[in-house]
């Protein structure tokens, strides 16, 4: 079961990283993956990474105003990583 102090660090740690991802332009998962580890485990973490990263990564390429553009040019890039992994 999970205790009303993870929900917490799991919480602040995103405040934290979405802080700091707004402010200095640093990448969520790189500060967030850092912090939750120190209180959960690695593949606790990484799951917990999953949807606020691709979340936030849909949102600027839909919002951004540049998204058909960048996937005009990099859409081999995409195929041949979905395959090769």
């Amino acid at each position: 079961m999970i205790d009303i102090a993870t929900i917490l660090i799991v919480a602040g740690t995103f405040l934290v990283a979405g802080t700091i991802k707004g402010v200095l332009g640093l990448g969520l998962p790189l500060v967030s993956l850092s912090l939750l580890t120190v209180a959960i485990r690695l593949l606790e973490a990484m799951s917990l990474l999953l949807v606020p990263a691709f979340v936030t990564n849909f949102w600027q390429a839909t919002f951004g105003g540049n998204g058909k553009d960048i996937f005009r040019r990099i859409w081999a890039f995409l195929v041949s990583a979905t395959v090769t992994v």
